[in-house]
């Protein structure tokens, strides 16, 4: 007897289980999906945003959820490093490097595939959103074609917007 065959003698003689009525008035209760809250972006927040490539965008974002600029500023009046290692590893370089007088982008590619071990392709790209996520927090600006620390970081100029 083939497998076919014996799954068909066996379903002949299984119990029929309880069919759901066949009312179209009967639905079954669906759970609504719970929606994160969206966060509000103020009109220079919004600004930013529109002006930053998608990625680097997104990053931003999530720099600001975590409440990074005030953890900037505190980190900048103690001389420190704000970005944990463990959680933003690609900023934690760069700002070591910002901090050490500046980079240029070649510079910070190769950062990135020294300390992080990654290829040049996912160095490259790494490179362009943290450049512009440091322009947009206020923590570093364009001088040339190097990215040097802000004058007035420490003080009040880091974004939080």
């Amino acid at each position: 007897m083939s497998f076919l065959a014996e799954h068909e003698a066996h379903r002949e003689g299984a119990p029929q289980r309880d069919a759901k009525p066949h009312d179209p008035d009967f639905t079954i209760p669906v759970q609504q999906a719970r929606s994160k809250p969206a966060l509000a972006f103020t009109e220079d927040q919004a600004a930013i945003l529109a002006g930053l490539p998608k990625k680097a965008a997104s990053y931003l974002v999530t720099l600001w959820k975590r409440g990074m600029p005030e953890r900037i500023k505190v980190a900048a009046l103690k001389g420190q490093n704000p970005f944990p290692e463990a959680t933003f590893r690609p900023a934690h370089v760069a700002y070591n490097l910002l901090m050490g007088g500046g980079f240029t982008k070649a510079a910070l590619r190769t950062a990135f595939q020294e300390c992080l071990g990654w290829g040049e392709s996912s160095a490259y790209s790494q490179v362009s959103i943290t450049w512009r996520v440091f322009c947009a927090l206020g923590i570093a600006v364009e001088d040339g074609c190097r990215l040097v620390p802000h004058p007035n970081l420490g003080a009040q100029n880091v974004s939080s917007t």
